[in-house]
């Protein structure tokens, strides 16, 4: 099997060099196979999306979360690394499953891991652009096995080797380029140069190593549209005509150059060959395309499309017919069956048996990461996580609880971290969990209030977990902060130069402090702008029911549509749906259909007119927008409610059971799915009977949330939380084993100390070094590790975490997620009355000297998002249980709480002498 992987290849570009006969090898593919779009997922950044290909898995489930990373020590920054994924790829499970594979270039795959077969990694085709100096040898780490590296060392290729009559055939106007002040030629060189030396290394591996899985990548077309998607044809009117000229056919003979390498893989792949062409995204290439990147990291990203491309061809396939509804997701799981191999249920994705003639049954395993043996990934103490603990962690550092970063940490080190915790929360967010988002947000919104991408994107997150009045006090400070740093920019700006000194020299014009000159100035020109607020402002007042002053917000848009000067994409797409929202279905629905002849596939339009056409009851055209959408994107919850709805309506009861139960997987939220599961199952009346309950049970407990909502809280109020249930509760566990490590969690000033000492008393090996002494913040003791403290350094579990079996050890529950998945784990966490443990907080801190940086009300909602992320964590890991126990109870019944734990953790706890070890008199408020 081979899988080819193009980065932001786009059928935009490629469908009309198809009908022009420019692209023969790929046609042939889709001819004897199937093709569709393939959709991304949120953040659009390769990195984390070609290894969620590789795993079937979201970013947080993976830990690939961005370009860049903390080095091990946290005092620097690298790219990012394959140390940072947290779980196996396709081909550490092919490995395990006796296949050998041949990897090349995939994003990120240094350092090299010790496969079977061979690996050569991202860095590869990375060589000095200086024409004078000699190749360097490959570094380790580069190349696996490491024999393979003196044989492939001499394929790579320097820009300044690719000839002139090769650039020609991109650029025919070469001749006319000044090189001495336009560089595009020297960097389609350099583009063409790593090209050439990823296709050369796997053509070679291909040709003469043994493989039943191969997997090349390709970021060829990604960055030659960054660099000369500007110039395709239509012209824009900010493009230069003579620059347009020169550099309109590059990015079209860079897919013809994809092509011509295709045709070489189909010849040594042979005939009988399961092969797959995909990519990540697709790239903006008609109007869309953007004349201002936003200065942000990343900001390249807002010129991907979300659409990206699948070919599958092979036996057992369906010859020349179109998918739909895939995903990055789901190259995975498509893999592993294709293969006859089981799929995983921690997998995110789905294998497409769509694309089989006859689709086979699918085998399931509860998470590949569970199944032991060799499977070629590095050694476990060579892994780390990707975020420094200071960036995130501040509170913690201020109570000691963990180790503080040296104070002159380069400034990229603090970017890098606030990058990665950003890509989280919007992963989180895209994955359908806002709510465990919206604190890292929050957080970074107050570390960085310049930042308004911080503050826009927890404005959807608040609206999406149904957070109104919070969004209302966002809002407000979105718009306070971005009148006053408008002012600051401005006078910012008139303050600077008006060229950089070096504008006319081009070498000095590239350096990385020029460079980084023309960041700032641009965020300055960003910011000096302020921000449209509009329609937020109109959404929000929707949201609180105020639908007249939502339809005074939108009334200048309404007015510019009616108009011959229509909105644009954007605007004319918000102004549809607040319509919809307000009932007034009759002018949505042409402003929907103008943008779907404009663009078809932007996945919203689908949705947007099965809304409309659901409230006017025309049932089939109901259910044919929404296939049309999930065609398009098949997460969608609510479409796949308003199509089972529709379905009930036409009296097709098994599909519309079928898409209901759908939905209610995606979102378990959704009390109409529980009401017409109902109706349709009237002649099963215990299931309809289940199916009421249901409904009723999540009416009332939204009734609640809304009722707790409504109570207007002081602004530095701490957010209770009622953890009564899950302290009542008594886990099923098998018998502890003796490597399992029993680990004492939950937020400081919960009660981890004291439960440490139960747990001694009551004859549990504890893992503690007695660096911190005892002080007046705890008298009888910290119990602490500084390993543990550590962790948030960089410096990973696995160092230590064998020292801990059989042995209870304490780590605060934000350090939870750092330890190692693989090891068996007996979690105690404390639950405490978040104002308690402020209050404690407080004081402690108010002793050390130190202060708070973030709000009570922030804290507060960061601590209960942690402490529920701790059940999802327990609840993806094999091995892992968790026992969740009540400060209160511990004080108020210490016999009855100890049985539980007794209970928890198996023979040999001795419950009186860990009862007696319960001192009330050690609680602290203060």
């Amino acid at each position: 099997m081979l899988v080819i992987g193009w980065d932001a290849a786009d059928w935009r570009v490629i469908r009309p060099l198809l009908s022009a006969g420019r692209m023969p090898h790929l046609a042939g593919l889709m001819a004897r196979g199937v093709s569709g779009n393939m959709a991304t997922l949120y953040p659009v950044l390769s990195p984390t999306l070609w290894t969620s290909i590789a795993t079937g898995k979201r970013p947080p489930k993976h830990g690939v979360l961005g370009f860049a990373e903390p080095t091990h020590d946290g005092m620097a920054v690298r790219p990012c690394s394959v140390l940072s994924r947290t779980t196996k790829a396709l081909w550490n499970i092919l490995a395990q499953s006796g296949r050998r594979s041949i990897v090349v270039g995939w994003w990120p795959s240094y350092p090299a891991e010790p496969i079977p077969g061979a690996m050569v990694s991202n860095h590869f085709q990375k060589v000095p652009d200086d024409p004078e100096s000699p190749l360097p040898p490959l570094a380790p780490g580069i190349v696996s096995p490491r024999h393979l590296a003196e044989e492939i060392s001499d394929l790579r290729l320097k820009p300044a080797e690719i000839p002139l009559d090769v650039l020609r055939m991109f650029v025919p106007g070469c001749d006319d380029v000044d090189q001495g002040s336009d560089k595009s030629l020297h960097d389609l060189a350099r583009i063409l140069a790593e090209t050439l030396s990823i296709h050369a290394a796997a053509t070679d591996l291909l040709e003469r190593e043994p493989w039943d899985f191969a997997a090349v990548y390709f970021d060829t077309i990604d960055h030659a549209c960054h660099r000369f998607m500007r110039f395709h044809p239509p012209r824009q009117p900010w493009v230069p005509e003579r620059e347009f000229e020169l550099y309109r056919d590059v990015v079209a003979n860079v897919y013809r150059h994809h092509d011509a390498m295709l045709g070489r893989y189909l010849e040594l792949a042979g005939p009988d060959a399961h092969v797959i062409v995909l990519s990540d995204h697709g790239f903006h290439s008609d109007e869309r395309r953007l004349a201002w990147i936003p200065a942000e990291p990343a900001g390249p990203a807002d010129e991907h499309r979300h659409f990206g491309i699948l070919v599958m061809a092979g036996h057992g396939l369906r010859c020349g017919e179109k998918i739909h509804g895939t995903s990055v997701l789901d190259l995975t799981p498509t893999v592993l069956t294709l293969f006859g191999l089981p799929v995983g249920d921690d997998m995110d994705g789905a294998a497409q048996i769509q694309a089989w003639v006859d689709p086979p049954a699918i085998e399931r395993i509860p998470s590949w990461d569970a199944v032991a043996g060799d499977d070629g990934r590095h050694p476990a103490e060579s892994l780390h996580d990707t975020r420094a603990a200071a960036a995130q962690l501040d509170q913690l550092v201020a109570l000691g609880y963990i180790s503080p970063l040296p104070d002159d940490r380069a400034r990229a080190v603090r970017e890098t971290v606030c990058e990665l915790d950003y890509n989280l929360a919007r992963a989180l967010d895209d994955g359908g969990s806002p709510q465990l988002g919206i604190p890292i947000l929050e957080r970074l919104w107050e570390e960085w209030p310049d930042q308004h991408r911080f503050g826009i994107h927890l404005l959807g997150m608040y609206s999406r977990a149904g957070r109104i009045a919070e969004r209302r006090q966002a809002l407000e400070t979105l718009r306070e902060r971005a009148a006053r740093l408008a002012v600051e920019a401005r006078e910012k700006l008139a303050a600077l130069p008006a060229e950089d000194a070096d504008a006319d020299d081009p070498v000095a014009r590239e350096s990385p402090a020029a460079r980084r000159r023309r960041f700032e100035r641009r965020k300055l020109a960003e910011l000096a702008v302020g921000l449209r607020l509009e329609r937020a402002e109109a959404e929000q007042a929707f949201l609180e029911g105020d639908h007249a002053a939502c339809a005074a917000a939108i009334a200048p848009l309404v007015a510019k549509e009616a108009s011959s000067d229509k909105l644009g994409f954007a605007d004319a797409t918000f102004l549809a749906s607040r319509l919809i929202d307000l009932g007034r279905h009759g002018e949505a629905l042409p402003i929907v259909e103008r943008l779907l002849k404009a663009d078809p596939e932007t996945s919203l339009l689908p949705v947007l007119k099965a809304e409309i056409l659901f409230r006017r009851r025309d049932w089939d055209g109901v259910v044919a927008a929404a296939s049309e959408g999930l065609g398009l994107v098949y997460f969608n919850p609510r479409l796949h409610l308003i199509l089972g709805l529709a379905l009930a309506r036409l009296g097709e009861r098994t599909d519309a059971i079928n898409e209901l139960h759908v939905a209610l997987r995606q979102n378990p939220a959704l009390v109409p799915a529980y009401a017409a599961l109902e109706r349709l199952h009237q002649h099963d009346p215990l299931r309809a009977l289940e199916y009421r309950r249901q409904a009723q049970s999540l009416r009332e407990r939204l009734r609640r949330q809304r009722q707790e909502r409504a109570v207007a809280a002081p602004a530095e109020a701490a957010s209770e939380y009622d953890f009564s249930a899950r302290c009542q509760a008594l886990p099923q566990a098998p018998a502890r084993t003796a490597e399992a490590v029993v680990v004492v969690s939950g937020q400081p000033r919960s009660g981890t100390s004291m439960l440490m000492r139960v747990l001694e008393a009551g004859g549990l090996p504890i893992l503690a070094d007695g660096l911190r002494p005892a002080d007046e913040n705890n008298r009888l003791g910290y119990y602490e590790y500084q390993p543990v403290k550590d962790i948030a350094r960089g410096k990973p579990a696995a160092a230590w975490i064998g020292a801990a079996a059989g042995k209870a050890v304490k780590v605060v529950a934000p350090l939870v997620p750092y330890l190692p998945a693989g090891v068996p784990m007996r979690l105690l966490v404390l639950h405490r009355p978040v104002s308690q443990m402020l209050a404690s907080q407080e004081a402690m801190k108010g002793r050390l000297g130190t202060t708070a940086r973030v709000s009570a009300s922030a804290l507060s909602r960061r601590f209960i998002a942690e402490l529920d992320a701790v059940d999802a964590i327990v609840a993806s890991r094999p091995g892992w249980h968790v026992l969740h126990v009540s400060y209160e109870r511990m004080l108020a019944d210490p016999v009855g709480e100890c049985r539980r734990i007794a209970a928890f953790l198996g023979a040999g706890f001795d419950v009186a002498a860990a009862a007696a070890a319960v001192d009330p008199s050690q609680r602290r408020y203060a």
